[in-house]
């Protein structure tokens, strides 16, 4: 039953009202009607006046659209709407837009909270960039329970091609695909940046797609911030080392210092107990490790390949499940080729490693050391594919539910990847170890030299690898 303050209302409206509900309907035909008295009551003069306003914003309104479309480069939000390769253009550039469609692998870099003008005015700015895969802002999109793409990441692409269409997987619905399909000469371009730069309009509205935000513009002018030196070298390849406290944090910090070894990848990450710096990236800002405090602290021991395991540290094979774990769980290697775990004694020529693994693609993963002719994973040096590992991730019970425990940490990644069924690759050239095949550091075939524990051996080797 309505209330009585309903009721009074709905008698002052001259209605009765069975449900409260109908209050709404009631309120808004009360309106109606009002401004339809209200408006038979004016002169036919004033109504005259009233109607041609109206129709003078109208046409004006229709009129500024057509220009911002046809002289400024802007489509209107609803070109967004349109179906999969829909045409787009800018000032400098014309794009290609591709609603669900992703692009594996060949990442360039990733900036996050951009709009879909500014990701692809950064691809415009960089020659190398061919296409952007953008996480439409609002909605939660990518595979990993959405750890992949956030809402605004933005991914510049060396290539577009290996398009897939998982427009009809959930999520992915999400992600645009904007293909870079011509851009104007340079010295067009350049004209169109200064001319743009000095009208009072918004170098952004050169691209067609930006979405409305309540968030003010900034009226000055901003400094680009500094962004860390990326190195796009393909295949990419993310490289990764546990570090132990002790020795080791001298070792991955002189490492640092210099970009070489995990360093001179395209991306990487040092995973260790202790959550501290390593040094300073190219803008000058800490680079941290990444903390896991459920790492045991084990010392690397001395390879036991006749039981599979490390003399004094097979513990260790649970602190590397844990940096898998780690791993798995993280973006940032999903975009890449090959994911590579490097000992922090390993002196590792990454330029070389790409050469090693370019003539290979697919799941797969590197037999490095042969042992009594026995092809084996020697653990100073690991290469997997990504695809190899996202079997690892989807069945992980696969390989966590074998009697690893005694097992060496590298036999344990080498029975997971038979039991998931991975082909591997044979490659005896890619380590240098008196245990499985020695190689001098000066061998320029070799991608890396093990073992070398302190700071000037190392820095000795790699001298000697590089020719310094």
């Amino acid at each position: 039953m309505a209330s009585l303050e309903t009721e009074e209302e709905g008698r002052l409206l001259g209605i009765g009202l069975e449900d409260p509900n109908d209050l709404s309907h009631a309120r808004f035909a009360s309106t109606v009607s009002n401004v339809r008295r209200f408006w038979l009551a004016m002169p036919n003069s004033v109504q005259r006046l009233a109607l041609l306003s109206l129709g003078s914003l109208c046409m004006a309104a229709l009129a500024a659209a057509c220009y911002g479309a046809a002289g400024r480069g802007r489509w209107p939000a609803s070109s967004l709407s349109l179906g999969d390769g829909v045409l787009l253009a800018s000032k400098t550039c014309s794009w290609r837009h591709h609603s669900g469609h992703l692009i594996p692998g060949f990442n360039m870099d990733l900036y996050k909270h951009e709009t879909p003008t500014s990701c692809m005015q950064r691809c415009e700015a960089n020659h190398r960039c061919k296409a952007v895969e953008y996480a439409v802002e609002g909605k939660n999109a990518g595979w990993d329970e959405g750890n992949v793409f956030k809402p605004g990441f933005c991914f510049l692409q060396s290539t577009a091609e290996g398009m897939r269409d998982y427009s009809r997987i959930t999520g992915y619905k999400n992600v645009d695909l904007y293909v870079k399909e011509s851009c104007r000469p340079e010295n067009e371009a350049s004209e169109d940046r200064r001319t743009t730069s000095s009208s009072s309009t918004s170098s952004s509205s050169r691209l067609p797609i930006e979405r409305t935000s309540t968030t003010p513009r900034p009226s000055t002018p901003t400094t680009t911030p500094c962004a860390p030196h990326k190195i796009l070298d393909a295949p990419s390849v993310f490289c990764f080392s546990v570090m132990t406290p002790g020795p080791e944090v001298a070792l991955v910090q002189s490492q640092l210092a210099k970009r070489a070894s995990i360093f001179s990848c395209n991306d990487f990450a040092v995973i260790s107990v202790a959550n501290m710096s390593l040094g300073k990236d190219s803008c000058g800002k800490d680079v941290w490790t990444w903390y896991n405090p459920s790492l045991r602290s084990v010392p690397m021991g001395t390879l036991d390949f006749s039981h599979g395991v490390t003399t004094n540290s097979w513990l260790n094979t649970g602190t590397f499940i844990n940096a898998w774990d780690m791993l798995m769980k993280s973006p940032n290697i999903w975009h890449h080729a090959w994911i590579l775990k490097a000992d922090p004694d390993a002196v590792l020529l990454a330029d070389r490693v790409r050469q090693h693994m370019a003539p290979h693609s697919g799941p797969s993963y590197v037999l490095n050391c042969n042992f009594e002719g026995q092809m084996k994973i020697f653990g100073a040096v690991e290469v997997f594919s990504v695809p190899a590992i996202s079997a690892y991730k989807q069945r992980p019970w696969l390989c966590k539910n074998l009697p690893w425990h005694g097992w060496g940490e590298d036999m344990y990644m080498q029975k997971c990847m038979e039991a998931l069924g991975i082909p591997s690759v044979v490659d005896l050239n890619l380590v240098g170890d008196a245990r499985c095949q020695y190689r001098p550091c000066q061998d320029g075939g070799v991608a890396a030299f093990h073992p070398f524990k302190d700071v000037g051996g190392y820095w000795n080797c790699w001298g000697m690898a590089v020719g310094r």
